[in-house]
């Protein structure tokens, strides 16, 4: 994200204005051409051509066809399960900011209008159904509907009034059955594009990492081309459906990477990210990146791959890796057998321990992993820890266990198995997570960037601090000066239109966020969060005694976050008022009530590690992951979404982060 200042606001102001110019002046320049032919220029008549030509003959008919509705709708919900959703969003909308409206009436436009009954029952077919009045029979879930608006009711003190809003007046936002909203991007913008995407291949090939490209066309095809990895890439095992990049896994003690990006510009913001760990004393933990075209600025035949392909495709990489490498191991094992034969010499009576020095200590590998998710790249992996807390539950349902789920299959599908191979996960600026709250579709999809003061960015204003909030730029120091936040500015968020322009109005951006993002599929509560800290693990046995692991769980959040209703989620998550820069502590799912600092340490649920009250994230833990799992939330007042990810110094807390959980195996 680019800063907040004047100058920042003009000049992204002027840089969309010369974008969106280029189209209707091209085609201007070939009508003044055609009257009068002393105005011809060779080289800006061709030039001319290609925009006019693709603005007319791609863009307008593709923007036609990305309205149609979505190509795979997410499984039918029961009436149990949708019961669970409902509760859980009205529990969890008591964690929102003080300035929110009472759940759902913020899924309503404009602001701080309350809808009438016929408006929610829209809205409710839509959160709960998927679908509309058009295509359901109201009668046939009146009985269920009624409930659901009796606790809407109570919520907002009054009986809700008869009837549909008259006109347009008011609308709900319903991200799949509402039009897509798209701006046209010239051809010199797609050239751009491929000139950062030529640049991040090269620099990920020196780093060492490998690309995959898929088999099928349809995953295949990308505007603009990619000439660099015509040279570079590899086909990819039969059946994968998104390329990736792949960095070989050669530690005996530490777990490989797993990173889904989030949108934009693709995996260009997120170098510095891969050097620290590479450069950092982990180069030889091994990555995976997969690539999410559709969300990175290129135009795609087909939107992200829905749930079961994508989790399918995910557990395919990762099974063509491990066999991979241990195709690498026996080949290096015949090439040097005695050396093999003096690590057999050496292999401790224990020989299932990581520390042993021969070929069976380097099965570390792909079928145990660390997930780390940015942005939109959460919303996949809340796909995978429902599978993971799916998972559990089926095996739980052996025993008896008849606990629910909000998921609307539970199979012991591919992506049960992918759910058995994540060891740990860390959620950065995570989407997911209280997507209940209307916060996410408003600013991602419906907000408009000349309302957005660039002072009172995200839920920071909310914290009662005494806080300088602005942006981070490379001179501003660590730990920054305190100050009451300023008066609304005459200008507006020079962030919020880098956003809405180049990414929110991009047209397969757009397209995956109203025909693919189905939010009871990906959205995670706190309870489920609970249920994968507190899960099975994994068993080990190296005494002779078996015990499990859980699983840890990060999750790092910007209080400026203009997307992400980062302190809503704190709270939801800490169950706690007031803020800490680290948290770490249990999930405990008897407690319903947020507490202050002082009850908190009464019950003891807290491992503040912070340095003594000081500015930073706090010093790394060591040791192994505990029997149950641990949840960390980070919380930095002074970021922006993406944000962490521009300066080395925002981003170490998060490396240290990956570090430790790579290292807890």
């Amino acid at each position: 994200m680019i800063g907040n200042s004047l100058l920042d606001y003009i000049k992204i102001r002027l840089g969309i204005g010369a974008l969106r110019v280029v189209a209707p002046a091209s085609v201007a320049y070939l009508v003044c051409c055609a009257l009068k032919p002393d105005w011809f220029n060779l080289p800006l008549a061709l030039a001319a051509t290609a925009e006019a030509a693709f603005y007319l003959f791609v863009y307008l008919p593709r923007r036609s066809r990305l309205q149609s509705p979505p190509r795979h709708p997410p499984p039918t919900l029961t009436r149990v399960q949708r019961q669970l959703i409902f509760n859980r969003c009205i529990e969890a909308g008591r964690h929102g900011s003080s300035t929110d409206a009472p759940y759902p009436t913020g899924w309503f436009l404009p602001n701080n209008t309350t809808p009438k009954r016929e408006d929610v029952i829209d809205w409710l077919l839509w959160a709960l159904f998927s679908s509309s009045r058009e295509e359901t029979s109201i009668e046939d879930y009146r009985e269920e509907l009624d409930g659901y608006l009796k606790e809407i009711e109570k919520i907002v003190g009054k009986e809700l009034d008869e009837g549909h809003s008259s006109g347009d007046r008011l609308r709900s936002m319903r991200i799949t059955l509402d039009p897509v909203l798209m701006l046209h991007r010239p051809l010199i913008w797609y050239m751009i594009v491929a000139l950062v995407d030529a640049y991040t291949s090269v620099v990920l090939a020196y780093l060492g990492f490998k690309h995959y490209t898929p088999r099928e066309p349809e995953w295949r095809r990308t505007f603009p081309p990619r000439p660099v990895l015509y040279f570079l890439s590899r086909p990819a095992p039969p059946g994968v459906v998104t390329p990736y990049w792949y960095r070989q896994h050669t530690s005996a003690s530490k777990l490989p990477v797993v990173f889904l990006h989030g949108i934009g510009i693709g995996l260009y913001p997120y170098i510095s990210f891969l050097r620290s760990i590479i450069y950092g004393g982990d180069s030889d933990v091994g990555i995976l990146l997969p690539e999410m075209m559709s969300i990175c600025m290129h135009m795609t035949p087909r939107s992200v791959p829905p749930r079961g392909l994508m989790l399918a495709s995910l557990n395919l990489i990762l099974e063509s890796l491990q066999e991979e490498e241990e195709a690498v191991l026996r080949k290096e094992r015949q090439l040097n057998p005695v050396e093999d034969a003096d690590a057999e010499i050496r292999r401790p009576l224990l020989s299932g321990q990581r520390e042993t020095l021969g070929s069976e200590s380097r099965r570390t590998g792909w079928d145990r992993v660390l997930l780390s998710a940015h942005s939109y790249g959460t919303f996949v992996a809340g796909w995978i820890v429902r599978e993971c807390v799916d998972t559990d539950l089926v095996e739980k349902s052996t025993s008896g266990s008849t606990e629910p789920s909000v998921s609307a299959a539970v199979e012991m599908a591919p992506g049960s198995r992918l759910a058995k191979k994540i060891a740990h996960l860390v959620l950065v600026d995570p989407i997911p997570i209280l997507l209940s709250n209307p916060a996410v579709a408003h600013n991602f999809l419906y907000r408009e960037p000349s309302t957005v003061c660039p002072h009172t960015l995200g839920s920071a204003h909310d914290l009662n601090l005494e806080t300088d909030l602005a942006l981070p730029t490379a001179s501003s120091p660590q730990n920054m000066p305190l100050t009451k936040r300023p008066e609304p500015s005459w200008f507006s968020s020079a962030s919020a239109w880098q956003l809405w322009y180049f990414a929110s109005r991009d047209a397969d951006i757009a397209r995956t966020l109203y025909r693919s993002f189905f939010w009871t599929e990906g959205g995670i509560w706190r309870e489920e969060i609970g249920a994968f800290v507190n899960g099975d693990g994994v068993e080990e046995s190296t005494d002779g005694v078996v015990r499990r692991k859980g699983r840890n769980v990060a999750v790092v959040l910007g209080g400026m976050d203009q997307i992400v209703p980062s302190e809503a989620i704190r709270r939801y998550l800490t169950r706690e008022v007031k803020w800490k820069e680290n948290w770490i502590g249990k999930v405990d799912l008897s407690d319903s009530e947020l507490v202050d600092e002082e009850e908190s340490g009464v019950r003891g649920s807290i491992l503040d590690r912070g340095r003594g009250g000081g500015g930073g994230y706090g010093t790394s833990l060591s040791g192994t992951a505990d029997a149950e799992g641990k949840l960390e939330v980070l919380f930095n007042p002074r970021l922006d979404h993406a944000v962490i990810f521009d300066d080395p110094r925002w981003t170490s807390p998060l490396t240290e982060v990956v570090k430790r959980y790579v290292r807890e195996c």
